[in-house]
């Protein structure tokens, strides 16, 4: 098959998605607002205009698809590149929804939230990774969305973990942004840290709120305790995850998961909110604990369980990685993708 993807170069996710399905046999092309060179595919790199103006590059995209003669056409996000594709009145036409382009986008204003109705109406198909984020699409549009979750290289799954040390690691793989509730987790660490147990934080991301969280390790005196690591590649997640013990992930919004479930295939127990699709990715009590977002107190009780409890981490991040392999195998996900691309063009043939 033939397939055009409208996505971001620079995101490791359509990386991934390419690769799986330029190795399934299919052809792609890839059209993109941000630089980036993306192995697998043809890559169109278009200028970023930002706000309304990428809908500019609608002539470019136009000629591309010409050229190109795709069987299917495939956006990710219903805002930008999936209205983008819907200006383009090629089907088949799929959009896959990420999180914030229908949890938060549409509530800016009328003309965000028609953008997003407009664009997922005139998808033949529409995919979300979380029951969560279906539910968000069909308070939007009637329309039911297939639900293909992104997975993970199951090299995650092969990490071999160390449970008795002299120091443990909670650790956060987000930016620093306030949607994923870092201060709370500062705040529950310190907390714990004032207890005087051996811990220390690391924090991994970059973003606005950096100078402001520094800041508040310094009032709360945990800045000896606290890492700052900065944004790394997605290369070196793995090997990231194995320095950490605990993993946290205080969000107030969050359509998915992904953080979690590369956390759970490596073996460990995540605490996390009771939020979006957090909650089909963590059993409470079984692969980790769920909180109220914002539960300073609640937080610091479900980290202070796995400090105690070395068995609970052991058998917790042992449930959470089968899990992982049994529903979030990431080449499984992407046999489950190129199925779908064969569903709808079937369907045509035969309409």
């Amino acid at each position: 098959m033939r397939i055009c993807i409208l996505g971001s170069a620079n995101s490791v996710h359509i990386e991934r998605w390419i690769k799986s399905l330029a190795d399934l046999g299919n052809e792609l092309l890839l059209v993109s607002l941000y630089p980036g060179e993306v192995e697998g595919a043809r890559n169109l790199i278009l200028k970023r205009t930002g706000k309304i103006l990428y809908t500019t590059h609608y002539f470019s995209i136009k000629k591309a698809l010409r050229d190109f003669k795709p069987d299917i056409l495939h956006a990710h996000h219903a805002s930008s590149y999936g209205f983008l594709g819907a200006l383009q009145n090629l089907h088949p036409f799929i959009v896959s929804v990420w999180g914030y382009d229908v949890l938060l986008f549409p509530k800016k204003s009328t003309l965000h939230k028609y953008l997003v109705k407009y664009t997922l109406n005139r998808a033949d198909k529409i995919t979300a990774t979380s029951k969560a984020l279906a539910k968000a699409v069909e308070g939007l549009v009637d329309r039911t969305p297939v639900i293909i979750p992104f997975g993970v290289d199951r090299r995650f799954l092969e990490v071999d973990r160390i449970y008795d040390k002299q120091k443990y690691v909670i650790g956060i793989i987000k930016d620093l942004k306030p949607v994923y509730g870092i201060d709370v987790l500062i705040k529950a660490f310190a907390g714990l840290v004032g207890k005087g147990y051996p811990i220390e934080l690391l924090i991994v991301g970059a973003g606005e709120l950096r100078d402001e969280l520094f800041g508040l390790c310094r009032q709360l005196n945990v800045q000896k305790n606290v890492t700052f690591k900065g944004r790394i590649p997605h290369s070196e997640v793995i090997d990231l995850l194995k320095e950490i013990d605990i993993f946290a992930i205080p969000s107030y919004s969050e359509g998915f998961g992904v953080a979690a479930v590369e956390a759970m295939a490596t073996g460990l127990p995540v605490v996390a909110s009771n939020v979006g699709g957090l909650p089909e990715v963590v059993d409470d009590g079984k692969t980790g604990i769920l909180v109220e977002p914002g539960d300073v107190e609640a937080l610091k009780q479900a980290l202070e369980y796995y400090i105690l409890s070395k068995e609970a981490r052991i058998e917790h991040g042992r449930r959470g990685r089968e899990k992982v392999r049994a529903k979030y195998d990431w080449q499984k996900n992407a046999e489950s993708m190129n199925r779908l691309y064969k569903e709808i063009l079937a369907k045509k043939r035969f309409s």
